[in-house]
C-alpha cells in the first residue's frame, strides 16, 4: 500500500501548510492569492453576491446608466425622453439601445481614451 501512504503523507503536507498572509493552516500564499472575498453590492457586506442578498435592494446607491444620477436604474429613469444615444446622437434612447449601424469613429475607450475602439 505504497500509494496509500504517499496520499496520506500529501494530504499531510498540504493541511499543514500554513498561509502568511492569514496565519491559517490548509493553504500557502499561492492559493490564498487566489482566494478573493465575495463582497454584496447591494448590502456591502461579505459572503455572498447581490443576487443572494437577504437584505431588500439598496436603490439609493444605485447610478443610471441613462443620466447617471443616483437611486434608480436606467429601466426606471423618470428623464429618459431627454437622453442623448452616444451612437447616432439622436434623443429619447441609449447607445445600447440604438437602431443605427454602430459609428466606431464616434466610439471612445474609457481606458486609453483613443478613438475607434471601446475597452473590451
Amino acid at each position: 500500500m505504497v500509494l496509500d501512504d504517499k496520499w496520506s503523507s500529501w494530504t499531510n503536507a498540504k493541511n499543514a501548510a500554513k498561509c502568511p498572509k492569514r496565519g491559517e493552516n490548509g493553504h500557502d500564499a499561492q492559493k490564498c492569492r487566489r482566494e478573493s472575498v465575495i463582497i454584496c453590492f447591494n448590502c456591502r457586506a461579505p459572503g455572498h453576491k447581490s443576487t443572494a442578498c437577504p437584505e431588500p435592494r439598496n436603490n439609493s446607491k444605485r447610478k443610471c446608466g441613462g443620466c447617471g444620477k443616483k437611486g434608480h436604474s436606467a429601466a426606471n429613469c423618470p428623464t429618459r425622453e431627454t437622453w442623448k444615444c452616444k451612437n447616432c446622437a439622436g434623443n429619447g434612447h441609449a447607445h445600447w439601445e440604438c437602431t443605427n449601424p454602430r459609428d466606431y469613429f464616434k466610439l471612445r475607450c474609457h481606458l486609453c481614451n483613443e478613438h475607434g475602439h471601446s475597452q473590451q
